[in-house]
């Protein structure tokens, strides 16, 4: 059920709206209509990512038969009509005296994904009932956080703990296996024989005696003397030739 109230919206963005212009980008702005009344947000030049950030407010009759909101986003253009990129529809009633952020996703005519809407929805009823406990109150539109609910009662205090049992409190073990000393002791291993010492080296005995000096060598033997040679016999002398000066 609907009651008389106004419509607050806050249009914060828009993000990857398709192409529109040659250079590959769109000039958008959006048309927002509720029943017979509607609000333009201002237009975005050479983007596919508008942030606007835009507030506006719309009357709602509960007398008119739609009760949502149709969001449609053009691309403007100078020298035509303007595209239609896209649209979506939100249902004013969720938001009745309750503010919310919501993404909504536009899509074209042929149903396909347009891009997205990032909006914040407050619809104000007054004559609308309170909203119950399990409905969601109106604190989130004064942008404060519900109350914290009451602490709890206190746990009770922990009982005492029961006292350890003794052994003998542990049931005896199932019949058939063997006690532990019908087992025979587990074979013993030899030892390892003791690691020996080689014995220590028996001393060594006094140095040798150091060798004495060779003894002197005598005088160098008499050098011998050799045969005598004959002295060169004496040449004669050249016969002078006339004429030459000699």
């Amino acid at each position: 059920m609907s009651y008389p109230g106004r419509v607050h919206l806050t249009v914060f963005c828009c993000k990857n709206l398709p192409k529109a212009d040659l250079n590959g980008l769109a000039d958008p702005y959006l048309i927002i209509r509720l029943g017979k009344t509607h609000c333009q947000t201002k237009t975005m030049k050479n983007t596919l990512n508008p942030i606007y950030n835009q507030s506006m407010s719309l009357n709602f009759d509960p007398a008119w038969k739609s009760r949502v909101l149709i969001v449609e986003v053009y691309d403007h253009d100078t020298f035509s009509s303007d595209d239609l990129l896209g649209s979506c529809r939100i249902d004013v009633e969720e938001f009745m005296n309750f503010k919310k952020r919501k993404t909504v996703s536009f899509s074209t005519k042929e149903g396909k994904y347009a891009g997205d809407l990032d909006i914040e929805i407050l619809y104000d009823a007054p004559g609308a009932p309170k909203p119950t406990s399990s409905a969601p109150t109106s604190f989130a539109a004064t942008g404060f956080g519900a109350p914290a609910p009451p602490y709890a009662a206190p746990a009770p205090p922990y009982s005492s703990a029961a006292p350890y049992q003794t052994s003998s409190a542990y049931p005896a073990p199932a019949p058939g296996y063997p006690s532990s000393s019908a087992y025979p002791p587990p074979p013993g291993y030899p030892m390892a024989p003791p690691v020996s010492y080689p014995p220590t080296p028996v001393a060594y005995g006094a140095a040798p005696p150091a060798s004495s000096a060779p003894a002197a060598y005598g005088a160098a033997p008499p050098t011998s003397a050799g045969p005598a040679y004959p002295a060169p016999p004496a040449y004669p002398t050249p016969p002078s030739y006339p004429g030459y000066g000699y």
